[in-house]
């Protein structure tokens, strides 16, 4: 799978390794949900992730760890 589109599923949060299983995912939508949490390490594993749309949530910041590593910066886009 590359492709995944959680938009408007009312999510609340992200915790750990929450898409741990999904190492070949490419773009990520997660946008019109109820995101207020985003845990350290909840995009671990997205090893090729170039797309992540959050937009529409509640998040104020993301942790500096999102994507697992201790706070490696990442490329991409990000809304």
């Amino acid at each position: 799978m590359s492709h995944l589109d959680l938009s408007s599923n009312r999510l609340s949060r992200l915790p750990p390794a929450a898409f741990g299983q999904l190492p070949r995912m490419r773009s990520l939508d997660l946008s019109r949900n109820s995101l207020s949490v985003a845990e350290e390490g909840a995009l671990s594993g997205l090893k090729e992730l170039e797309e992540l749309n959050l937009s529409g949530n509640a998040l104020v910041a993301l942790p500096r760890g999102i994507f697992g590593g201790g706070g490696e910066e990442a490329e991409g886009e990000v809304r």
